[in-house]
């Protein structure tokens, strides 16, 4: 029966379909793979049922919620980009198994929800309105590589903050498709980012040198040297006066 067939089905690719539900998905349940792209389907619902899903891939499809995908308790990596998401959701809130997550050109202004997923690698929020970053990444132990090109962060200590992510080895705060933050604008940007986060291994996509690395730190050391004793001139004069 088709039910039966539709059980067997591991992988499903729905590329400009005239669809607006996932809800005939139900029968797939045994679905590792699911792409679906340029479709008009505001929610997920449907993909729900397909608990053995690995990697789920829905772009450009209109997304306005992630609240579904949280039961594929599988997943691996999730594709989310180019939809109208304000928030991930509770949709990601916990997914146990997810390693990559990119949800790129959405309408995200923050990242939080995401510290439950423990072996979450790669995340790729490239081009949403993120202010700053804070401590929305506490808790992402295992992430390696971390795309915040083309949002709204501008001040250094979010850079400085990422430093609590002691896995992190590639940051994109800048980026050649996606473009850059205005942080990236600042003159000492690239001193800054070298000497508080020593395990970078690429900064924007160039190789981080040992040489630069070394440079930046010492340059930092001055600058806290000079303006340390700029704020005791001034307290001295002060008393004085």
């Amino acid at each position: 029966t088709f039910h039966q067939r539709a059980a067997k089905v591991e992988r499903l690719d729905m590329f400009m379909h005239n669809i607006n539900s996932l809800a005939p998905l139900r029968g797939f349940t045994g679905l590792r793979e699911l792409v679906v792209a340029l479709q008009h389907i505001p929610t997920p619902a449907g993909v729900d049922a397909c608990t053995n899903l690995e990697r789920l891939s829905l772009t450009e499809v209109r997304l306005t919620t992630t609240e579904g995908i949280g039961a594929c308790a599988r997943l691996k990596f999730l594709d989310v980009s180019r939809n109208l998401l304000t928030e991930l959701g509770a949709g990601v809130v916990d997914l146990p198994e997810l390693e990559t997550l990119w949800a790129n050109e959405n309408r995200l202004s923050a990242l939080e929800g995401l510290a439950g997923n423990g072996r979450l690698r790669t995340l790729w929020v490239a081009r949403n309105r993120i202010m700053d970053v804070g401590d929305q990444v506490d808790g992402m132990d295992a992430l390696e590589e971390l795309n915040l090109a083309a949002n709204g962060v501008r001040s250094l200590s979010d850079v400085a903050g990422l430093g609590a992510l002691p896995s992190l080895k590639r940051l994109l705060c800048a980026d050649l498709h996606y473009g850059a933050c205005p942080v990236c604008s600042l003159s000492n940007y690239e001193t800054y980012a070298l000497a508080h986060l020593p395990r970078l291994e690429q900064l924007d996509g160039a190789p981080v040198a040992e040489e630069a690395r070394a440079a930046a730190e010492g340059t930092l050391v001055k600058k806290r040297l000079y303006y340390s004793m700029r704020v005791k001139g001034v307290r001295r004069d002060a008393a004085a006066a």
